[in-house]
């Protein structure tokens, strides 16, 4: 069958209707339709957009029978077809995100308190793994008994106890009471471990060390706890105004405290 013929017979069909005039009404006779399948989809009517679609599915193939080939409906219905699993498809996937949209928002501070807490439970787990201090390492005479305050006596010290090589062997050590006494030495020559034996932190492995009345350490690595100036002083003690000020006009502290609106009770924390 010709062309001629195949064009003829739709003209039978359809003997009042220009095509010329059809295709510049194609685009109003779908865009309701367009809309209503829009409205149906972001309202959530699943059911009743299916329904629109399946209605405009219907028509275009009926009018894919009814008019010329040369208007090209074919094409139009397909990319409809298209135009359907794209919106549909990105519709299905969009409520879960919306969902999971608060997740997505803490998730990065999350991360951060995660590997924070992670340094941290390391640090509290290296700690409960040391070894347990010596309760023999240290010996408290009372001062009524000695008139020395630090008495070591052929001390045997290691930070390894399985080593075969002692940190500090042999050492012999008397401070009488009252004396102001300065441990010199090059770097890596034990003066921090020899201060160590009198807190009892190293390991004795033999000797006595003997210490009467109270001792205090400073670290040669500063630190400062959060809280005021004060309570870092105090470091946990009850105060005491009258030793409190002594020790603070020792350390020459008091033109420091003038700097400040709140003087020793000014706040600091691990950066000052």
């Amino acid at each position: 069958m010709s062309l001629e013929k195949n064009e003829s017979s739709h003209s039978s069909s359809f003997p009042c209707v220009s095509y010329s005039a059809i295709l510049p009404v194609q685009a109003e006779v779908l865009q309701p339709f367009f809309q209503c399948f829009m409205i149906c989809v972001s309202a959530g009517a699943c059911e009743t957009s299916d329904a629109v679609a399946s209605s405009m599915m219907r028509m275009l193939f009926f009018f894919n029978k009814a008019l010329p080939r040369k208007n090209n409906w074919h094409w139009t219905t397909l990319q409809f077809s298209s135009f359907l699993a794209t919106v549909r498809g990105s519709y299905l996937i969009w409520p879960p995100f919306e969902c999971y949209k608060t997740l997505y928002s803490i998730l990065p501070d999350l991360l951060s308190v995660i590997v924070q807490g992670k340094v941290s439970a390391n640090i509290i787990t290296s700690y409960l793994q040391e070894d347990e201090i010596q309760k023999d390492a240290i010996v408290y005479v009372p001062k009524d008994q000695t008139e020395f305050d630090i008495e070591i006596d052929s001390g045997k010290f290691s930070w390894d106890p399985d080593s075969s090589n002692p940190t500090l062997e042999g050492m012999k050590l008397k401070v009488k009471r009252g004396m102001k006494v300065a441990i010199c030495g090059t770097v890596g020559s034990g003066k921090s471990s020899l201060l160590s034996c009198m807190l009892g932190e190293i390991q004795k492995l033999s000797g006595t060390v003997k210490i009467s009345g109270t001792k205090a350490y400073v670290s040669q690595s500063p630190w400062i706890l959060t809280g005021n100036i004060r309570e870092n002083i105090l470091f946990g003690n009850l105060f005491d105004s009258a030793k409190y000020n002594r020790t603070v006009k020792a350390c020459a502290l008091t033109k420091d405290f003038e700097l400040f609106s709140c003087g020793n009770l000014t706040e600091i924390d691990e950066r000052g």
